[in-house]
């Protein structure tokens, strides 16, 4: 980025497209508000020497669902707008732009406009492109495998097997019927498919594997989960007490057990080997994700003890579904990001579990 020319008492970069500009007159800096081609956010220029001393990336609109997802080390990594990709690291309290390197192979035609999940250890990431999945190396400047899994559908869910030697892609479209509707099951090592597993009638909106990885679980708008062997392909079991299209489905960690969640807004605990209905939450707020440790559901704003069947806080004490609701693998970090505009994370023993007011809080 060029240095800020000066002409008089105004400023302007011929790359930066500024929104604010407010200056520091004893100590000569511009603070200023705006944008790049990789950058959004507030920079700290230093007049006297003619250089941006720093850079501060924000979030300009509220993150959806599949625009922010947590590394294995607690990295952040947020996708918005698409192609603007930010990696947030709250120990150092610090953020920077991540130049994705898919343009340099297909300039235009495959852009990475999201990344999906990591690997166990954080040494393979993927990211979703315009027509493939791409597999990238951890520090997410390399690009390892590109793989086409349909010529049709336009959305991907992706995650890897436990132990990080399988990885399965999900097709389907977010509102309109899918077309392909398949789990693919890759092997890590060279990328080479395993097979696919067909079964949904409607796009595969997610899917995740067992904590033995033996088994797969899959979400479908078909209005069904089911469990699938991983070696075989074959159905173990299919849960159809579902009235609406099935937006997330997941082990608990025992392996015996599935929670999945409806549109309806209706969550249900079920055998994974009967599909037979150990418990159910009614009238729920959305996203909803299961807590790693299997003891906590969160959904929207509320969270639920599971055991007691209970909501036991309310954050921010209002009861409402969310954009984004995003768990780190070790549940340790919360993100929500409501309609509003306003993007938070929580320490979740801290913040949320602790027997403390909401106002005792205090987010990053």
């Amino acid at each position: 980025m060029p240095a800020i020319q000066q002409t008089g008492f105004f400023a302007y970069d011929d790359q930066f497209s500024m929104i604010d500009l407010v200056y520091d007159p004893p100590n000569k800096l511009l603070y200023l508000h705006g944008r790049t081609n990789e950058f959004i956010g507030i920079a700290i220029y230093r007049i006297k020497d003619k250089q941006y001393m720093t850079k501060f990336p924000i979030l300009i609109s509220p993150l959806n669902q599949i625009e922010a997802v947590f590394a294995f080390t607690n990295r952040l990594i947020t996708s918005s707008p698409p192609g603007f990709v930010y990696q947030w690291d709250f120990e150092n309290r610090s953020a920077i732009y991540l130049p994705l390197p898919a343009l340099s192979i297909s300039p235009g035609l495959d852009r990475i406009r999201r990344i999906a999940c990591f690997s166990p250890g954080d040494a393979l990431a993927v990211g979703i492109a315009d027509q493939s999945i791409k597999i990238l190396n951890g520090a997410l400047d390399t690009i390892i495998h590109s793989l086409t899994v349909s010529e049709t559908d336009d959305f991907y869910h992706a995650t890897f097997s436990p132990d990080g030697s399988r990885l399965l892609a999900a097709t389907g479209r977010e509102s309109d019927p899918g077309t392909d509707n398949l789990i693919r099951i890759y092997e890590t090592k060279n990328f080479d498919a395993l097979r696919d597993i067909h079964g949904h009638t409607d796009s595969v909106w997610y899917a995740d594997f067992s904590p033995d990885g033996r088994r797969i679980v899959s979400a479908s708008r078909d209005g069904t989960a089911k469990v699938w062997n991983t070696d075989t392909g074959e159905m173990v079991s299919e849960f159809v007490g579902h009235a609406t299209g099935v937006i997330y489905a997941r082990f608990f960690p025992d392996g015996r057990r599935v929670l999945s969640a409806d549109n309806d807004h209706r969550a249900y605990i079920w055998d994974a080997q009967t599909a037979r209905i150990e418990q159910t939450f009614d009238s729920i707020h959305l996203p909803a994700r299961l807590s790693p440790d299997g003891h906590y559901l969160f959904a929207g704003t509320e969270v639920w003890d599971i055991a007691a069947g209970q909501i036991i806080k309310t954050l921010d004490g209002i009861a409402k579904d969310l954009l984004c609701l995003a768990l780190s693998p070790d549940g340790s970090l919360l993100l929500t990001s409501e309609s509003e505009g306003l993007t938070k994370v929580w320490k979740v023993r801290e913040h949320i579990l602790k027997p403390a007011g909401i106002e005792d809080f205090e987010m990053y």
